[in-house]
């Protein structure tokens, strides 16, 4: 059971470093090219897959505190809750993984399937998207943001 645990443990933490950072980036985007955060801006910048990630790893930290409080006791449990809440930043600090420019890239990846789609139906949304995604290149450029 234990090394399920371990198992788990490393995989939400490595996905949790991935969700916040990725998170990050888009509100540095939404802030830079507003002035502010905007979830509906942020929503546009992040592909559904790493919303649907975020999700599995709220369930993940959930069945990790049960089943660490149920294998070493309350005390772990309560470091583990300590990390979710309060160390998931620092570990965004200090791991190299994923870089911005990967961030960067998912968003582009993003925008680009978004004009895609909308290029035959809707040819407002599609300039939109694509003056997001100019914006987009155009952070990237004078931050050196590079891969």
């Amino acid at each position: 059971m234990e090394a399920f645990i371990y198992f788990f443990l490393l995989l939400y933490i490595i996905s949790d470093t991935f969700v916040f950072r990725f998170q990050r980036t888009t509100l540095s985007v939404s802030r830079v090219l507003l002035n502010q955060g905007n979830a509906n801006l942020q929503m546009l910048l992040t592909p559904n897959w790493v919303g649907l990630l975020g999700r599995i790893n709220r369930g993940l930290w959930i069945a990790l505190t049960m089943s660490i409080f149920v294998e070493f006791g309350w005390l772990w449990s309560v470091v583990l809750l300590g990390y979710i809440f309060f160390g998931s930043a620092i570990t965004d600090i200090i791991t190299p993984v994923p870089s911005y420019a990967q961030c960067f890239t998912i968003i582009k990846k993003t925008l680009h399937d978004g004009i895609k789609e909308q290029g035959a139906k809707n040819h407002e949304a599609m300039a939109a998207l694509q003056q997001l995604l100019d914006n987009v290149e155009s952070i990237e450029r004078e931050h050196k943001i590079r891969g």
